[in-house]
């Protein structure tokens, strides 16, 4: 089980969009982070009863 106190969740995907553009912006997205040095969680989020693809970023293995 995970366990944050703080953290902040990233989606890069737009309900106008198609789930192959949907699935760059979010490969675009993990790269960026992984490559910043975050380590970010992926889980499914929900936008307006829609699905999409998000990351948690714990703060507290930043901030501390």
């Amino acid at each position: 089980m995970l366990k944050f106190d703080q953290f902040v969740i990233l989606s890069a995907e737009l309900s106008h969009l198609s789930e192959s553009e949907n699935l760059s912006r979010t490969n675009e997205l993990l790269t960026a982070l992984i490559n910043n040095g975050f380590t970010p969680v992926r889980f499914e989020g929900h936008y307006k009863g829609t699905k999409e693809d998000s990351f948690g970023i714990p703060l507290n293995q930043y901030f501390t």
